[in-house]
């Protein structure tokens, strides 16, 4: 260890000194990688628990984290050199190094261009903003078009930290808590309204009460509901063994105010139990869960297309 450089080590058969040196290098990045991983998780913890919509914020939020490409590639690591080299009786082993001051430098350069992008980014989703968007539809268009470059720069942070532990990159400038914060007490406002067919009113409170836990609300009338749900219930009821089982499927959309289909919406599930209404029960609360679990998992995108 040390306050200068960062290790790896690389075993080779002896006298395979470019293989030792390459497997040298990518247990590098891989120390580096586990490092960076952990930052990240803990990083996601703490943005979320500081969200007011905390399960719909920390869906969103991985969604778009995910589509940053966070690998440490050896090509993203500088001046990485050879320490010492050992050649035992049966193997090469190979320590290379990778000066930390230099990480830093090239980490800092790439966020001062990627700062350059996240402000000119921010000034041409202001001047370009549709008339007529409501203020969710708002910060839905800047988080969509600044979250990814503020996932990109906490990437970056990351690997600062490893590489400059005593010293920070300045701020950004326009501020992710901010605008993330805005975007989940706005969360809040989602409005939903509930299908008014007579075969979905069994999946309406289990839906009523995972929408609640979710912090989204549910209408009773449709009329000025941000989203609408419109599904069709299907069960098959069968006998299997001297047990009662019943099969459910949900077929359906989610719409916006409008009567715009935003997506589609589908739940397989199954109930079982001595009676038929209890298979029957089981089957709607299962359904409920589900078909509420795919509009949280639909919901970042189903706001992009408001």
């Amino acid at each position: 260890k040390s306050d200068q450089y960062l290790y790896g080590i690389g075993i080779a058969k002896k006298g395979e000194h470019e293989e030792a040196k390459t497997q040298a290098r990518r247990d590098l990045a891989s120390q580096i990688q586990v490092s960076i991983d952990s930052a990240r998780v803990e990083r996601m913890l703490r943005d979320v628990n500081m969200a007011t919509n905390k399960k719909t914020v920390e869906t969103i939020s991985r969604k778009i984290d995910d589509k940053i490409q966070t690998k440490v590639a050896i090509t993203d690591l500088p001046g990485i050199e050879q320490s010492e080299r050992v050649d035992g009786k049966k193997n090469t082993y190979i320590l290379v190094r990778m000066d930390r001051a230099a990480w830093a430098r090239s980490i800092r350069l790439q966020v001062v261009d990627l700062d350059g992008k996240i402000q000119s980014a921010y000034d041409t989703v202001q001047k370009h903003m549709a008339s007529g968007l409501n203020e969710l539809q708002q910060a839905m268009r800047i988080y969509t078009e600044l979250m990814p470059l503020f996932s990109k720069r906490s990437m970056y942070e990351d690997r600062y930290r490893l590489a400059a532990p005593a010293s920070t990159l300045p701020a950004p400038p326009i501020d992710p808590v901010m605008i993330r914060t805005k975007l989940s007490t706005l969360l809040l406002s989602i409005t939903i309204s509930l299908p008014q067919d007579q075969a979905a009113k069994p999946l309406l409170p289990g839906i009523t009460e995972a929408c609640a836990n979710r912090g989204l609300q549910v209408l009773d009338n449709p009329t000025g509901a941000m989203l609408r749900m419109e599904f069709s219930v299907k069960e098959v009821k069968r006998l299997i063994d001297g047990a009662i089982r019943i099969d459910g499927r949900v077929n359906g959309s989610i719409k916006d105010a409008k009567g715009r289909v935003l997506g589609a919406l589908e739940a397989d599930a199954t109930g079982g139990g001595g009676t038929e209404g209890s298979a029957r029960m089981e089957m709607f609360k299962e359904l409920s869960g589900q078909i509420v679990d795919a509009l949280e998992d639909q919901l970042f995108t189903y706001l992009t297309r408001l």
